[in-house]
C-alpha cells in the first residue's frame, strides 16, 4: 500500500470517528479530544480538568463505551 493510499484511508477513518464523535455530549467530546487528538496523558487531563486521574480514567471509559455504542448502532444516552 503507498503513503499516499494508507494517508488517505487514515483521513476518511478519522473524518469517520469525528462523525461519531459529535453525536456525544460535549463532555464525552472533550474527554476524547484531549486523550486521542491531542495525546494529553490521562495525569495531564487531569490537570487540564482539576480533577482526580481516577475522575479522568473513569470519563475515558464510559466516553469509549458510549462511543463503541454508536458506532455499532446502538442508541446511546449522553451524560452531560
Amino acid at each position: 500500500m503507498s503513503g499516499y493510499t494508507h494517508d488517505f484511508e487514515t483521513h476518511l477513518l478519522v473524518e469517520e470517528l469525528r462523525k461519531y464523535l459529535k453525536k456525544l455530549s460535549a463532555y464525552d467530546q472533550q474527554i476524547l479530544e484531549l486523550y486521542y487528538f491531542r495525546g494529553l496523558t490521562c495525569p495531564q487531563i487531569a490537570a487540564v480538568l482539576c480533577v482526580k486521574r481516577n475522575a479522568v480514567l473513569a470519563r475515558l471509559h464510559r466516553a469509549r463505551l458510549r462511543l463503541r455504542k454508536l458506532m455499532e448502532g446502538e442508541k446511546v444516552c449522553c451524560a452531560a
